[in-house]
């Protein structure tokens, strides 16, 4: 996709026009046209680094010499074979030296990534809890913004009026502070106060209700970062993380410290359509393609799984037959569980020479055979009936413990409801016992008699009980009705996905994050999440969807009955990190081709490093990372300075190093950097 100078997506005219308006001396509309589309064509071409490369090309040529032999009917002596035979000598040297280089190339795609610009977003709630030294200083800064704020209000006020979405705000105005963009979230209004945050004096502080859940983001503060790594266990504190990052290269990073962690995978990624559906995703791949990519980031997903986890992957038509024999192959025939059935949205285009298509799947598969769904009902109000029973007596059917009440079933009947789902229902106040005298409705605890009128007489009734959840989910839309986001999946269907999979504090991953449906629901259903995508919407879409959820989001699934005790107005709040992650095309932009400065360069840093490590450094040439502009070694002593080697990013070492399992060792930094 190009984009033009602010940030939009635009057409080679367009670009074009953008192009002659800064540098019109300097342009030849021919040239500048054909390099566009050169460059839009390379986008679609299908592209792969080999695994094999040595192999895959040696066969190759093995095979087109079998067929250039075999279809040599005449004139082909012993001369010939043996010009053959050096071709092939030739050839194979060449296919050697190919292979070097594209076995480094692997080696950097499968190198575990640093950690670049990371940031917390913590509400005021957890601070205050921990240190309330810290929250008097964040005070002090938001004060200082405060000011600034108020000389921006007029001209922040104008971005909100001619931008509803949050998404357009943030894509043609930056907020300079943490305030400003509180306002632009609609997390506060023009007439904010930071003074209005606390009462009571520091030591005695009290949190405004109104403010207690104020996301802070710690980009927007000094000195902050570290403060809370040391007053907050994050491993175990910290509810989520959010990650720019394209997702091959993210899981292949963060699988070392979290294999066989993760509960609950969904996806839904970028369908096989031929056509750019969303603004969000290119969908005009091959089919190779689009089978290669899913299935090399759904093989590190199931290691990612523990082993009573399980991933859902959603499709439509033009997938689903890729997507069951992916899943098939990584996860085995035995380990699928379900094709649920979800509708696919309420509003469709007429449909020419077929059917509209109404539905899409879920396609639901297990890491192990022993995995479960949990019970789940689907919701429907239903009118209170007495217990059901049916003709002639059996023994077993007889006698229902009920509130530790031995009832039994009327003369020449039996009871057609089963104890264990009598105890079942009873966790769900679908049983009651009535009295008759007073009304008085009787929901837990054990049954004596009425403790309102001390009446013996009671009706047993019990809802027209609620459908068992099945594999036709229809009943609930999977989308939401966002012009702005067409394929933003439905909080209802996430909460259903979830729930009907995970535990509260359960972790749940989705790395093709799309608008941040996932971690939202996770959020509120107290689950702990990770959320990847790679998409520049992140910092316009998902941060911001994320930072209002933690201050309190009342749309979506927040109007449940259930959710709203456990995530309301008064229960909100949380802690979650998000960053980038150092890609495969920021170090092809630090490596440079050496030869004997490298190899002594390595040859110092052997013995230091004994026998960790395996360096690149077969001829003819050999890749350096530029390390020696980023590693000083005095009298046998290591000295490391990262910024060296990405000047202008803030690198987080403590996370990149989290995400190896590795301790904060020089040796260990080394890991990371070394190709």
């Amino acid at each position: 996709v190009i984009y033009s100078e602010n940030g939009k997506k635009t057409n080679t005219k367009d670009l074009l026009k953008e192009i002659k308006k800064h540098y019109k001396k300097y342009v030849d509309e021919e040239i500048i046209t054909k390099a566009i589309k050169t460059f839009e064509k390379q986008a679609k071409v299908d592209y792969f680094i080999n695994k094999n490369p040595e192999k895959f090309l040696k066969e190759q040529f093995d095979l087109w010499m079998y067929q250039y032999l075999y279809s040599q009917e005449s004139n082909f002596d012993h001369n010939r074979f043996q010009e053959l035979q050096v071709l092939k000598k030739v050839a194979f040297k060449i296919i050697e030296f190919i292979a070097q280089f594209e076995n480094e190339l692997k080696k950097i795609w499968e190198k575990p990534r640093l950690v670049f610009n990371s940031n917390y977003v913590i509400t005021l709630d957890k601070i205050i809890a921990k240190d309330k030294t810290l929250l008097e200083n964040i005070i002090e800064q938001l004060k200082e913004q405060q000011n600034k704020f108020k000389n921006h209000l007029e001209n922040l006020s104008k971005v909100k009026k001619q931008y509803k979405k949050l998404r357009e705000r943030l894509e043609n105005y930056t907020p300079q502070n943490q305030i400003a963009e509180w306002f632009l979230l609609d997390i506060i209004d023009e007439n904010f106060d930071v003074n209005q945050i606390i009462s009571n004096g520091l030591y005695e502080a009290k949190l405004n209700p109104k403010y207690q859940f104020l996301p802070i983001d710690t980009k927007y503060l000094k000195d902050i970062n570290n403060k809370i790594e040391e007053i907050f266990d994050i491993e175990t504190e910290l509810d989520g993380r959010l990650i720019k990052s394209e997702n091959w290269q993210a899981l292949n990073t963060i699988l070392p410290k979290l294999k066989e962690k993760v509960q609950t995978i969904y996806i839904d990624p970028p369908f096989n359509l031929g056509t750019n559906a969303d603004f969000l995703y290119e969908v005009n791949y091959k089919d190779s393609t689009w089978i290669t990519m899913l299935g090399n980031r759904i093989s590190l997903a199931r290691e990612l799984l523990n082993q009573k986890g399980a991933m859902f992957v959603r499709c439509d038509y033009n997938g689903n037959m890729y997507v069951r024999l992916i899943m098939n192959k990584i996860f085995g025939k035995d380990n699928f569980r379900n094709e649920i059935v979800i509708s696919r949205s309420g509003i469709q285009k007429e449909a020419k020479n077929k059917l509209l298509v109404a539905t899409e799947s879920l396609f639901l598969y297990s890491k192990t055979k022993t995995w479960s769904p949990r019970n789940l009902y689907e919701h429907r109000e239903t009118e209170w009936m007495a217990f059901v029973h049916y003709p002639e007596e059996r023994e077993s059917n007889g006698t229902r413990i009920v509130f530790g009440y031995k009832l039994k079933a009327p003369k020449g009947r039996h009871w057609g409801i089963s104890q264990e789902l009598i105890n079942e229902w009873l966790k769900h106040r679908w049983i009651r016992f009535k009295c008759k005298n007073c009304g008085y409705e009787h929901y837990e605890g054990n049954w004596n008699k009425c403790p309102e009128c001390k009446s013996s007489d009671f009706v047993p009734e019990i809802k027209n009980p609620p459908k068992k959840m099945d594999s036709n989910w229809t009943d609930i839309p999977s989308y939401s009705q966002d012009p702005q986001f067409t394929t933003r999946n439905s909080e209802i269907l996430l909460k259903r996905v979830i729930e009907s999979s995970s535990n509260k504090g359960d972790l749940i991953l989705d790395f093709f994050l799309g608008s941040g449906t996932t971690t939202a629901v996770a959020h509120k259903l107290k689950r702990k999440w990770i959320g990847i995508e790679t998409g520049d919407h992140f910092y316009t879409i998902v941060l911001p969807r994320m930072k209002k959820v933690l201050f309190y989001d009342k749309s979506g699934i927040s109007k449940e009955k259930d959710v709203k005790e456990i995530y309301n107005p008064k229960n909100a709040g949380g802690f979650f990190k998000y960053y980038e992650l150092e890609q495969y095309e920021d170090i092809l932009q630090t490596i440079e081709y050496q030869d004997k400065d490298t190899k002594e360069f390595y040859e110092k840093l052997k013995p230091i490093l004994k026998d960790e490590f395996s360096f690149s450094t077969a001829d003819p040439f050999i890749f350096d990372t530029k390390l020696s502009k980023a590693i000083e070694i005095q009298n046998n002593q290591l000295n490391i300075n990262l910024q060296n080697l990405y000047p202008g990013k803030k690198i987080d070492i403590k996370e990149s190093l989290y995400l190896q399992n590795l301790e904060p060792k020089k040796e260990n930094i080394l890991k990371l950097l070394i190709i």
